[in-house]
């Protein structure tokens, strides 16, 4: 049997069972926000162990692309794209710490110029 996809909506209702054709083509009309959970069965139903695996819309077009991102993600996959997601963080983190640091050294360089501007003035 072909996989069934679920999602919940905005009021976080269960919607499904639908075909990946079905909701590729609700996709591709722009049903869905990035941060809708989509769910995958081998049946026309959930389990609780498959709803507990929600994966949303931004996350399955980060892992497969945006033109078909419905593929279903096996737990490796998801496990590696969440590993690589929480690295870019941290460097953003060091790198926006980076920034600060050299904008307060800007402006203690540009307070040093202005002192040191006023003093020639004054001699």
């Amino acid at each position: 049997m072909e996989d069934r996809i679920f999602f919940k909506d905005k009021t976080n209702t269960l919607k499904g069972p639908f075909t990946e054709r079905q909701v590729l083509k609700w996709y591709r009309e722009k049903w869905f926000e990035s941060d809708f959970p989509f769910y995958f069965s081998q049946g026309d139903e959930l389990t609780s162990i498959e709803e507990n695996k929600g994966i949303t819309l931004g996350t399955l077009r980060a892992l497969n692309g945006v033109g078909c991102p419905f593929f279903k993600v096996d737990e490796k996959d998801e496990i590696e794209f969440e590993k690589k997601r929480r690295e870019r963080e941290k460097k953003m983190e060091s790198i926006e710490k980076e920034i600060t640091e050299l904008r307060q050294s800007h402006d203690a360089i540009i307070s040093i110029k202005k002192k040191i501007d006023r003093i020639e003035t004054e001699v």
